[in-house]
C-alpha cells in the first residue's frame, strides 16, 4: 500500500484524538471533568498491542486520566530529560467551533513550561476546516488560537526521507518546516 508519511501520521493522529475524545462519551468538557476519577498516577511502560512480533524496543507510553495543565506539565516533566533543543508540541487545535478542542489556556500553560517550544500542526487528509493551510489558519482564529503560536508543518510542502530497511515504506514525507523548526 502506498501511503505518504503525512497521511500515516494524520491517520494516527485522528485515531489518537478519537480515542481521547471517546473517553468523554460525547459529554461536554465540564461534565467530563466531574466524571473523571483523579486518583490514578500516570502509567509508565511499554506493551505491544499489535499482536505481531517485532525486533527492537517498544516505546514508553505515558497516560493520565486527568486532563488539565498541571497533568500535561507533569507528563512533560516525566520525559523531559530526553528532550533538548527546539521542541514542537503537537496538539489538536480543533475543527471550526469545536467541540473537541483542548482549552487554549491549558495548552499555553504547557508551552510556557517547555523551553524553546512552539505548537505545531498539520493540515488534514479529510476536507474540512483544516484541509488547506489557508482554511487551517482561519480555523485557528475562529477557535481563539493566536496563529503566530502555531506552526503548520506542511504549509510549504514536504521533504522525502528514506526509510532504511522499511517493511511497508521506502520513503516518508515530512513537512518542510519540521526540518527547520
Amino acid at each position: 500500500m502506498d501511503v505518504a508519511r503525512r497521511d500515516l501520521i494524520k491517520m494516527a493522529g485522528v485515531a489518537a484524538v478519537g480515542a481521547a475524545v471517546g473517553n468523554f462519551g460525547g459529554a461536554k468538557m465540564s461534565e467530563a471533568k466531574s466524571s473523571i476519577k483523579l486518583t490514578q498516577a500516570p502509567v509508565i511502560g511499554s506493551k505491544n498491542v499489535t499482536g505481531t512480533k517485532y525486533n527492537g524496543t517498544a516505546a514508553k507510553v505515558y497516560f493520565t486520566k486527568k486532563i488539565d495543565a498541571e497533568s500535561l506539565i507533569k507528563m512533560y516533566d516525566l520525559i523531559n530529560g530526553e528532550i533538548y533543543g527546539k521542541v514542537g508540541i503537537k496538539l489538536h487545535t480543533g475543527e471550526p467551533h469545536g467541540p473537541n478542542i483542548i482549552p487554549i489556556a491549558m495548552a499555553e500553560a504547557l508551552q510556557k513550561h517547555v523551553p524553546d517550544s512552539k505548537f505545531i500542526e498539520t493540515n488534514t487528509l479529510y476536507t474540512g476546516g483544516r484541509y488547506t493551510t489557508a482554511d487551517h489558519l482561519e480555523t485557528l482564529k475562529t477557535n481563539g488560537w493566536n496563529v503566530n503560536l502555531v506552526d503548520i508543518m506542511d504549509a510549504d510542502g514536504y521533504v522525502d526521507f528514506p526509510v532504511r530497511g522499511g517493511k511497508h515504506f521506502q520513503k516518508i514525507e515530512m513537512g518542510k518546516k519540521s526540518c527547520k523548526l
